[in-house]
C-alpha cells in the first residue's frame, strides 16, 4: 500500500491543514493548556525523548509538531491543525496517531472552544478521510474513563466501546464500512 496523501480538509466551519511549522503558535497555545493535557497521555519527540506537558515554551510544542510532520512524511500517521474559517485561528488538532493495522484517532481542542461542536466536526472529517483513503482499516480511539465528554464524542461518532484497555484508557472502535465493529 502506498502512503496516502494528507491534503487539507474542509468542513462548514473549519479548515483542517496538515501540520506544518507555520502552526507553531497555535499548537503552543493548545499544548500549553493544562486542561488539554489532562487526558492526552505522554508525548515523545522524534528521538523517543519524553516531552513535558503542558508545554512550557514553543520549543516543547514544536517537538510535537515536528514528530507529526515526520510521521506524515513517512506515511505512518498524520495530524491536522483545526483552523476556524471565521477567525483563521487554530482551535486545536485532530489526526491519526497510527494508520495501520488500525487507524488511531486523536483529537484535542482548546478549552476556549469546548462545547462548540468543533471536535465532532473535525473528527467526522478525519473519519470520512480515513474511510475514503483506508477503506479496509478500522478506526480506534482510546479514552480515559473519567473523560466523559470524549466518551460521549466517541459514541456520537459511531464508535463502540470494547473491553480493551491501554494505559488505563478504554478502546472505542469504528469498523471499516460494511464490517462488524470488532474487525
Amino acid at each position: 500500500m502506498s502512503a496516502p496523501e494528507f491534503s487539507t480538509l474542509a468542513t462548514e466551519r473549519l479548515i483542517l491543514e496538515p501540520f506544518a511549522h507555520g502552526h507553531s503558535d497555535g499548537i503552543f497555545t493548545l499544548w500549553s493548556s493544562p486542561e488539554v493535557c489532562r487526558y492526552s497521555g505522554e508525548a515523545q519527540d522524534w528521538e523517543g525523548q519524553r516531552i513535558e506537558l503542558p508545554a512550557r515554551s514553543p520549543v516543547d510544542s514544536d517537538k510535537i509538531l515536528d514528530f507529526f510532520i515526520r510521521r506524515a512524511a513517512e506515511g505512518s500517521g498524520v495530524r491536522w491543525a483545526v483552523i476556524s474559517r471565521e477567525s483563521d485561528r487554530c482551535l486545536g488538532a485532530v489526526g491519526l496517531n497510527a494508520l495501520a493495522p488500525r487507524a488511531e484517532l486523536a483529537y484535542h481542542i482548546h478549552p476556549d472552544h469546548w462545547g462548540s461542536g468543533h471536535a465532532t466536526e473535525a473528527c467526522a472529517a478525519v473519519i470520512h478521510w480515513c474511510q475514503e483513503n483506508l477503506p479496509n482499516v478500522a478506526i480506534e480511539a482510546f479514552v480515559e474513563p473519567e473523560n466523559e465528554s470524549s466518551t460521549r464524542l466517541a459514541r456520537r461518532l459511531g464508535f463502540k466501546e470494547t473491553s480493551a484497555l491501554r494505559d488505563g484508557a478504554r478502546q472505542y472502535l469504528l469498523a471499516p464500512r460494511g464490517n462488524s465493529p470488532h474487525a
